[in-house]
């Protein structure tokens, strides 16, 4: 009687396939890379070094950013603008060469051009200029590295002006807003100047220094910020120091009653007395907690001045408040107004 094999029987054989082709790549990958490993490991590092130095035994022709320095400028001279602090240029050796140069320093590999000849301004030629001077293309000892041609720049205009120095004022470019009930105070900025150095040209006309602009919103501390002076861009400015330090002290607002302030008479007439009605005012303040705090009524004056005269027709005078500072607003003066009364000389 044949036998009949229900669809399972056809899985489980699909299975038993799968997991012998399973078996047979894992035999395989096993033995290439873990029989005979070691042998196999040296064989492959033998291969690599060949290769590398057959590779490195080659010539190459590539480019190249290479650092670029200017020597000679006359004494009391200065460049007018910024030059390039690389130059990318062609050159050709080989592999070797130039992995030797990955790892020298920038002074032991570098492009030179000297102004020792140059008083005011020149144009250079930069593919002729090395021509002419190879000894200004610094390589170091034992390399074979030739320099085909400059890439870019390919020319480069020189101008030299009068190297001066001064002192300019720093001028804040911090904005701030503050949290509602809060005020702040005068600003210092530490050091208040600078010194600039650099083409005459230039400096002549530079009047003061700007901080780097910044903006602090909602402000309810005080501001301590160390910030970097403005960029003259390619003029060849340099600036000492690079950095100054802002202080701005914020407070909160808070409001003060001081009473019992006498109120002073200037300058009364020659003959008779001043009577003033009353003779001492209450005075409502508001500003800065540490600036109020410490306030009490004999650090105000309360004055009038006569100017020496009365006018009859007028009675009330409003009074002069000094003694607060800065930053301290005056919301209230009671009364606003004090009533002088003449008192003629025999007058009971």
């Amino acid at each position: 009687m044949p036998v009949i094999c229900k669809p399972f029987c056809y899985i489980n054989m699909a299975e038993k396939k799968i997991q012998l082709n399973m078996e047979q790549v894992s035999d395989f990958f096993h033995n290439l890379f873990v029989k005979n490993f070691r042998t196999k490991l040296i064989v492959l590092l033998i291969t690599i070094i060949i290769w590398s130095y057959t590779m490195l035994r080659n010539e190459y022709t590539t480019k190249m950013n290479i650092p670029f320095e200017i020597i000679n400028i006359q004494e009391g001279k200065v460049l007018k603008q910024n030059l390039p602090k690389n130059v990318k240029a062609r050159f050709q050796g080989d592999g070797l060469d130039f992995f030797f140069l990955l790892f020298q320093s920038r002074n032991s590999f570098r492009l030179v051009l000297d102004l020792s000849t140059i008083k005011w301004f020149y144009d250079f030629d930069l593919n002729n200029y090395y021509d002419r001077h190879p000894e200004n293309v610094i390589l170091p000892r034992n390399s074979n590295v030739q320099l085909i041609n400059i890439v870019r720049p390919e020319s480069l205009s020189v101008e030299l002006d009068d190297l001066e120095q001064k002192k300019i004022p720093v001028r804040s470019q911090i904005i701030t807003s503050l949290e509602p009930g809060y005020t702040k105070y005068e600003l210092n900025i530490e050091p208040d100047s600078v010194l600039i150095k650099g083409p005459k040209s230039y400096l002549d006309e530079i009047r003061y220094i700007n901080t780097r602009k910044m903006v602090k919103n909602e402000v309810s501390s005080p501001i301590n910020i160390n910030i970097e002076l403005q960029d003259f861009g390619d003029k060849n400015i340099t600036v000492e120091p690079e950095k100054v330090q802002v202080m701005q002290m914020v407070d909160q607002i808070v409001e003060k009653v001081i009473s019992g302030i006498p109120v002073e008479i200037l300058n009364p007439p020659p003959e008779g007395d001043i009577e003033t009605q009353p003779a001492k005012i209450t005075l409502y303040i508001s500003g800065g907690f540490s600036k109020i705090k410490n306030i009490e009524s004999d650090d105000i004056s309360a004055s009038i001045d006569l100017e020496g005269d009365v006018k009859t027709e007028k009675q009330f005078y409003q009074p002069e408040i000094n003694g607060l500072g800065n930053n301290i607003e005056i919301n209230r003066i009671e009364p606003a107004e004090i009533r002088l009364r003449y008192i003629e000389q025999g007058e009971g």
